[in-house]
């Protein structure tokens, strides 16, 4: 059974990993310095005809990117003078969910993926009396995001103007806690290791 669970997982972090390498690859593989200006919306393709001539590969992740990404150009790094198809935070997130799903990899699960979660947390220990199973691990979800959320937030109401590091780290916490809490959950599901109670 652990071996089924861990397939899951590593197939899950092989595609987050093959595509967090093409979002740095598609600027790399395009004509230094032409990529640039793409700034839009998010939940729309803003400049499609900007990437025809663009390999298959690199079209398909830009057009990824144009469609769930702003691509704000001044929130955005670059890669051989190229904007890259996703904004900082987003490069982020995506590392992060490399990131959470490498640490969730290993992790020896019992029935519930909260009590699994109060023990990593807690050196071992059951989950204290006092706190519920369900909402410490909402609570922990909800701490993963809170930076992004505040970082973001503050930004759309006031004249606070965020930086791309801030972005980068701010959206890794995020990704990083998802996806580590995504494979605990998907672990639990296939039911206890032997030798753990839930």
């Amino acid at each position: 059974m652990k071996h089924i669970r861990n397939r899951a997982i590593l197939i899950l972090l092989i595609l987050a990993l093959t595509w967090f390498v093409l979002m740095f690859a598609a600027p790399a593989m395009e004509e230094k310095g032409t990529i640039t200006h793409l700034d839009g919306a998010a939940n729309r393709v803003d400049n499609a005809d900007r990437y025809e001539d663009f390999n298959p590969v690199s079209r398909v992740v830009y057009l990824f990117g144009d469609f769930n990404c702003h691509q704000i150009e001044s929130r955005s790094y670059h890669v051989n003078g190229n904007q890259m198809p996703l904004c900082a935070r987003d490069v982020g997130t995506f590392g992060g969910v490399v990131m959470g799903l490498v640490l969730a990899l290993p992790v020896r699960v019992s029935n519930s993926s909260r009590e699994t979660l109060a023990r990593i947390t807690f050196r071992g220990r059951s989950l204290p009396r006092f706190l519920n199973p369900t909402g410490f691990f909402i609570l922990v979800l909800f701490l993963g995001f809170l930076p992004t959320a505040l970082d973001g937030g503050i930004q759309l109401i006031t004249n606070y103007e965020s930086t791309n590091p801030m972005r980068l780290l701010t959206g890794g916490i995020m990704g990083a806690v998802g996806a580590f809490l995504l494979g605990i959950f998907m672990q639990s599901k296939f039911g206890p290791e032997p030798g753990l109670d839930g």
